[in-house]
C-alpha cells in the first residue's frame, strides 16, 4: 500500500512538471528572463557634455537591459582675458534601468578639480611678477535620474540630472616664483593662508549636475 501511494505521488509530480513545461511562460517568468545580468555584455565609446564637467570621453559597458556602467574623464583649458581656467575630472557611473526601459537611476563617484591661473605683482617687486593659481578640488558622489535609449545597432543617447555632493574637498592658492625679499615672502605666505578658507568653502558646496547629452556606440 505504501509503495502504491509513493508511486501515485511520483506520477502526479511528473505529470504536473510535464504540464508546466508544456504551458507558455508566465509574464513574471518573462520579466525575470529579460533581466539576465549576463545577457548583453556590449562595450563601446561614449561622449558626454555636461555641467560642471564640460566634455568627457570614456567607455560604457552594458551588462544587461537594466544595468550599465560608464568610466569617463576630461580635461579642458579655457583661456580668458586675465588668465586660464582648467577643468579636470574622472568618474565612474552605474545606471540601473529598474523598469527595463529608458528611465534610470544612477550613482556616479569621481574626482573634480577647477583651477584659475593668472599673475600678480607685489608692491616693491619692480617690473617682475608672480604666477598665481587658485584651485578647488573634491572627491564626490552624484545621485542622478535620467533617460537613456539603446538601439539594436549599438547606438545610444541619453541625458540626466542630479546633485554633485563633495565627500572630501580642499581649496588653495599657490604663488609661484617666490618674492626675493623677506617682506615680500611674508606677503606671499599671508595671501596663500588667507585664501585657503574661502576657497575650501566653495569646494565643499553641493553643485547641480546636468548631463546635456550622452551619446555613444556599443560593439
Amino acid at each position: 500500500m505504501v509503495r502504491l501511494r509513493w508511486a501515485a505521488l511520483t506520477a502526479c509530480m511528473l505529470f504536473a512538471e510535464a504540464v508546466a513545461w508544456a504551458l507558455p511562460a508566465s509574464s513574471t517568468e518573462k520579466n525575470l528572463s529579460s533581466i539576465d545580468i549576463g545577457r548583453e555584455r556590449r562595450i563601446g565609446p561614449v561622449l558626454a557634455i555636461s555641467v560642471p564637467h564640460p566634455v568627457n570621453l570614456g567607455v560604457t559597458w552594458r551588462m544587461s537591459e537594466i544595468l550599465n556602467f560608464t568610466a569617463q574623464g576630461g580635461w579642458l583649458l579655457i583661456p580668458i582675458k586675465k588668465g586660464d581656467i582648467t577643468i579636470t575630472n574622472v568618474e565612474m557611473t552605474a545606471r540601473w534601468h529598474f523598469l527595463s526601459g529608458s528611465f534610470f537611476t544612477a550613482l556616479a563617484a569621481g574626482y573634480n578639480a577647477i583651477a584659475f591661473s593668472t599673475s600678480i605683482k607685489f608692491d616693491g617687486m619692480g617690473d617682475g611678477g608672480s604666477g598665481v593659481t587658485l584651485g578647488i578640488k573634491s572627491f564626490y558622489v552624484t545621485p542622478q535620474l535620467g533617460f537613456m535609449w539603446f538601439k539594436k545597432s549599438g547606438f545610444y543617447i541619453g541625458f540626466s540630472g542630479g546633485i554633485q555632493i563633495p565627500l572630501l574637498w580642499a581649496g588653495d592658492l599657490v604663488v609661484t616664483g617666490p618674492p626675493p625679499t623677506d617682506n615680500l615672502a611674508a606677503k606671499k605666505a599671508s595671501l596663500e593662508k588667507s585664501a585657503k578658507a574661502p576657497l575650501g568653502y566653495y569646494a565643499g558646496l553641493k553643485k547641480p549636475f546636468v548631463s546635456l547629452l550622452t551619446i555613444g556606440w556599443l560593439f
